[in-house]
């Protein structure tokens, strides 16, 4: 015998965008991005664009002018953007900052809003990034341009505004719809570009509805960059047009993930949409489609597993655990020791803008604990059931375990937590006759029952974990018998 669901649930949205037919998603190039090194402590990109005309866009009377790119600093720096640019004989300038990671890929975007008035055009446009390092400056870069944006969704469209403006550091700088493939050389001003060498090799693949080329992270799949992976826990994906993307471009540069069929081999695989595509032209549309139903799944879910966890580990609920021992709430506790801000991006929230992150992740049977980390939302959206290693720097890591007193090896690792496994498995028998046996746990929604994807979510990430455990093996061998509270079948 062996597990699987009712059924697939029938389709039950269309989102009514479609494909470009341009592209499926299964293409890739090849490509070097620019290196550059100066042993200074400072130094200075500036580019120029005699004018730019100027395009109302979500129906604001207003244009908007960005920037984006992808780095990667071989040493600490930080970064400052500032826009300039002459409208109506008025000069106008923005200035924009940020802390980048070293040793990994960053995704930079900044933008800019401008009234529309009475000229449809500004002039002298000139764009400065400088960079600011604790020793020499030394990075990689790709994918620069800057232009005042045109994307056709965005024109009198105001209900793209809503979407632009939300999850936003996630899809940037993809949601600019900017031409990263252009040579960085263009509109380079100062230094000359051949002050760049060669630099690190980069994938770069289409997104099947924009069409646009975009760069996976190739080195590490886990942080990506304009896609999301497509099979996060469920790796190696086996999907092939989700894995597998033909190389397009000649005289390429080769790199071990190249399979005999001379296509590029990915390990979590990518979604066939950029993530800017994915959220304007899948999620936007079909979100509020999606049924009450299916809410529901997701958070009985993952609160079942919450619940499952503190009961494995006999761990009363942290909030009033928290109360009851100190005399104060556990939310503000965590606000307060990470200095009221985002642990990642730093930037300043409230306790009410908080979410608290589980630090290591709930899907692999790690608790909510004193052990938790303060977060935006933007943030924890994209750290997900990421482990602090698959997310964070060592920088990062360092000071998160000052801050929570979880080892750098904990921090380091990507495991499950093994006490709850080795709960589960000595309990395997409560699990299936009682826990999964609950009433909230039986119901069939849309052909699903809840208590198959439980058991299913967690058998999944034992297996990935790469513990030859079978709960059902397990349950089998101590009663003799399959359980009742999950949908079985003959084989």
């Amino acid at each position: 015998m062996k597990f699987r669901t009712y059924k697939r649930r029938d389709t039950t949205r269309e989102s009514g965008f479609h494909t470009s037919g341009e592209t499926t998603g299964s293409e890739c190039k090849i490509v070097k991005s620019w290196f550059f090194y100066d042993k200074n402590i400072t130094a200075s990109l500036k580019f120029c664009k005699k004018s730019l005309k100027l395009v109302d866009i979500f129906s604001l009377n207003k244009s908007m002018l960005a920037l984006g790119f992808y780095i990667f600093p071989e040493s600490k720096m930080t970064v400052e953007i500032r826009f300039n640019y002459l409208y109506q004989d008025k000069k106008y300038h923005t200035d924009f900052t940020k802390k980048l990671d070293f040793n990994k890929w960053n995704k930079i975007g900044v933008h800019d809003y401008i009234d529309i008035l009475d000229e449809n055009e500004i002039k002298d446009v000139f764009v400065e990034i400088l960079f600011f390092g604790e020793k020499e400056i030394s990075y990689h870069i790709y994918g620069l341009d800057f232009n005042i944006i045109s994307q056709s969704h965005y024109i009198d469209n105001e209900n793209a505004f809503a979407d632009f403006n939300k999850k936003t550091a996630i899809t940037i700088p993809e949601t600019y719809y900017l031409n990263h493939e252009q040579d960085l050389g263009l509109n380079l001003i100062c230094p000359s570009i051949k002050a760049f060498k060669e630099g690190k090799t980069l994938v770069i693949k289409s997104c099947n509805r924009c069409s646009r080329y975009l760069p996976i992270n190739i080195d590490e799949e886990r942080t990506t960059l304009a896609f999301s992976n497509h099979c996060a826990s469920r790796a190696p994906c086996s999907h092939k047009n989700f894995a597998k993307y033909k190389i397009m471009n000649n005289d390429y540069p080769k790199i071990e993930q190249i399979n005999d069929d001379d296509q590029v081999q990915t390990y979590y695989g990518h979604q066939l949409e950029c993530k800017a595509c994915k959220k304007f032209f899948v999620n936007a549309p079909l979100n509020p489609m999606r049924t009450s139903t299916q809410h529901r799944e997701d958070s009985l879910r993952r609160r079942a597993i919450e619940v499952l966890v503190d009961t494995l580990l006999d761990n009363e609920w942290i909030y009033h655990k928290f109360r009851k021992q100190e005399k104060k709430e556990f939310d503000k506790h965590i606000w307060e020791i990470f200095g009221k801000k985002c642990f990642n991006c730093g930037k300043s929230i409230t306790v009410n803008e908080m979410d608290l992150d589980h630090t290591m992740p709930l899907a692999y049977l790690w608790p909510l604990d004193i052990h938790a980390t303060c977060l935006c939302s933007s943030c924890n959206s994209k750290k997900s059931d990421l482990f602090p290693i698959e997310f964070y720097d060592k920088e990062h890591l360092k000071q998160l375990s000052k801050i929570t007193n979880l080892s750098i090896e904990t921090l380091s690792s990507k495991i499950i937590n093994m006490d709850a496994v080795e709960k589960l498995v000595s309990k395997v028998d409560w699990f299936f006759d009682e826990f999964l046996i609950h009433k909230d746990y039986q119901k069939i929604r849309d052909g699903k029952k809840a208590a198959d994807q439980i058991y299913h979510s967690i058998q999944k990430v034992i297996l990935a974990s790469g513990l030859k455990i079978d709960l059902l093996r397990e349950y089998y061998k101590k009663t003799n018998r399959y359980p009742k509270s999950i949908t079985l079948k003959h084989d």
